[in-house]
């Protein structure tokens, strides 16, 4: 199983020290998520800034599509049609890095992209549609066909106590397909999970983490049930370990309490896994070139 990382900072950023992460963890991370469209955007050069800096130990990258809560919770047409706009703009920024070299499709010739659905978001399905098959139908500068629409999604826990995605998530899913024209593929095709976050005092991962809390999903394709796995994990949020007056990954320690998470100064950092089944979601990563 492996891990990797989720921030808002780039990763050539002088102001943050990742050799912490390695002394905080252990080891080097093998991915990384960055978003490349939603108000949010990577820069080039730093993945293959970030590659050399990890002694080639980070190969694989997690591209995400950042929130933009009003245009996520547009219905109908208008839904369609913004979910479909967004996802272009998502795609000509990856293919952006793909062009230049500084990013590469993996053999699998397939690359889950995660659309960051954060909490309180009345996410609709007519803009989940027109996301998903903006995303599905799009191609990257070879011509290929290898992008496939998945969910960052918030997660809670039901009678059980097994997480599954908010109500609100399984409700637009379910109801995509009947949303769309009859052409469109609204698949979710993985989750990436938001919850259950795991902070123990030391801020330190604890060994074997417990993928047993999630509970089994299907999306419900106009009568046809497909199974959508949890393939990414947000295992721990940096911010919190910080509060506590620990040195996170990032180098930030107990100065930073006066910097909250989110600003200029302290951009979110987290620690994420990777799925647990055979393959390992770095399948479906793009490569550091």
């Amino acid at each position: 199983m492996a891990f990797g990382i989720d921030t808002l900072a780039a990763l050539n950023d002088p102001n943050f020290n990742w050799a912490n992460f390695k002394q905080w963890k252990g080891e080097w991370p093998q991915f990384v998520a960055r978003y490349f469209g939603g108000n949010e955007d990577a820069t080039f050069g730093e993945f293959a800034a970030f590659k050399t800096t990890t002694g080639g130990k980070c190969h694989y990258v997690v591209p995400a599509q950042a929130s933009v809560v009003s245009n996520q919770q547009m219905t109908g047409n208008a839904g369609l049609s913004q979910g479909a706009t967004d996802a272009a703009t998502t795609i000509k920024n990856l293919n952006y890095f793909i062009q230049s070299g500084d990013l590469k499709i993996p053999p699998s010739n397939e690359v889950y992209v995660y659309l960051d659905v954060e909490e309180n978001t009345d996410l609709s399905a007519s803009y989940w549609a027109g996301w998903a098959n903006a995303i599905f139908t799009a191609t990257d500068p070879s011509g290929l066909a290898a992008f496939w629409p998945a969910m960052y999604s918030p997660m809670t826990a039901d009678s059980s106590g097994l997480y599954r995605p908010h109500k609100v998530v399984r409700d637009a899913l379910n109801s995509a397909c009947s949303a769309a024209p009859s052409s469109y593929d609204v698949q979710c095709y993985g989750i990436w999970a938001s919850q259950p976050e795991d902070v123990p005092a030391s801020c330190v991962p604890s060994a074997g983490p417990d993928w047993s809390v999630f509970a089994k999903f299907s999306q419900d394709l106009c009568g046809t049930e497909v199974a959508v796995p949890v393939l990414l994990y947000q295992y721990i949020e940096g911010c919190f370990c910080v509060a506590d007056g620990y040195t996170d990954f990032a180098g930030l320690s107990n100065s930073s309490k006066f910097m909250p998470c989110g600003t200029t100064y302290y951009p979110n950092n987290n620690l994420d896994l990777d799925g647990s089944d055979t393959t390992g979601a770095e399948t479906y990563m793009l490569l550091i070139g």
